[in-house]
């Protein structure tokens, strides 16, 4: 994921509008996710930086007024997760994270045609709330995710990105 201060994606998901910001000056950030009403009642917020290569290292989870330190730091995403895989680490509040990924080639959403995407399939162990139980990310470097999907949500969303503004 690009993490620089002001980035933020822009979702047009099955329940309503959601939005990715990153805030932060280096060289850790806050990747904050707030999804439509209903899907989760609070927002959830990745503290991550970067390794130099492109991987996302994440380091705690901010759930509501919950913070969740990831120790040791967890690789989420990135060229070294589609290559080696990705150890399982912990997730918000209880539970850890185990990553699958799967080489989905190009991916056409309203924001554009994406290509080299990769699904990051992250699965949580003991999730907090349903929605959290599963999160497909559709990535790719440079970009970000280019599509979310939650679907074991209560109402199982999909998320296509609809625009986004990197710096």
């Amino acid at each position: 994921m690009p993490l620089a201060n002001g980035n933020v994606w822009n979702y047009t998901c099955t329940s309503g509008a959601a939005t990715k910001a990153v805030t932060g000056s280096g060289p850790t950030y806050n990747d904050t996710l707030n999804l439509p009403a209903g899907v989760l009642p609070t927002t959830l917020t990745a503290v991550e930086q970067t390794d130099g290569i492109g991987n996302t290292l994440i380091s705690a989870w901010i759930l509501g007024n919950s913070t969740t330190t990831v120790n040791p730091i967890g690789s989420e995403l990135g060229p070294t997760v589609v290559s080696s895989g990705s150890t399982p680490y912990q997730a918000p509040v209880n539970g850890t994270i185990s990553t699958t990924v799967v080489n989905i080639g190009s991916k056409t959403v309203a924001a554009g045609t994406f290509n080299n995407v990769y699904e990051f399939k992250l699965v949580d162990s003991a999730p907090v709330y349903a929605a959290l139980g599963e999160i497909d990310i559709y990535a790719t470097l440079g970009v970000g995710a280019v599509e979310l999907d939650f679907p074991d949500a209560a109402t199982p969303q999909t998320c296509p990105l609809q625009s986004y503004t990197l710096h």
